[in-house]
């Protein structure tokens, strides 16, 4: 599965590092981890989603330099990649409700970045990864720098 990634090319924004960052541990908490789902890890001849999550987040890890900022990037992307399996309706409301929980106190300008890029990786999946509808439901990441080693837990497939 290793390739290289089909990027949107150059993302459009960057969102501040702290809301970034606070997006990222609410989402954690919220993690769908309660929801009682399956969850299953490396299950035999099924594709490992660290990998599937690697090349999705492809185009923007870049971006991020430390672990704390990669670990909040994957966060995101994770919420994303979730909200994407949801139902429009759901999603949209979903995504205000987050947003106004975890950037209350951040400028509009930062509000309307994360919103851009929980749509970018919304499309993403829909464009690259439409037929993996496995629902993520934690992850874990070790290392630093360009080198780390990430694990995820998924729903069945």
């Amino acid at each position: 599965m290793k390739k290289k990634s089909k990027g949107f090319g150059k993302p459009v924004h960057q969102t501040t590092d702290k809301y970034l960052t606070q997006f990222a541990k609410k989402m954690v908490q919220d993690s769908l981890s309660q929801s009682g789902a399956k969850i299953v890890t490396n299950p035999v001849g099924v594709i490992r989603m660290s990998e599937v999550l690697e090349e999705f987040v492809d185009p923007y890890i870049h971006l991020y330099q430390n672990g704390e900022e990669r670990k909040s990037i994957f966060s995101v992307a994770i919420f994303a990649w979730n909200l994407a399996i949801e139902p429009e309706e759901v999603r949209k409301s979903k995504i205000d409700e987050v947003i106004e929980k975890t950037m209350a106190h951040g400028t509009e300008q930062n509000r309307k970045d994360m919103r851009l890029l929980l749509e970018e990786l919304i499309a993403r999946k829909y464009q690259y990864f439409n037929e993996i509808n496995r629902l993520i439901v934690d992850f874990q990441m070790k290392g630093s720098g360009d080198q780390f080693h990430l694990s995820v837990a998924s729903t069945a497939v």
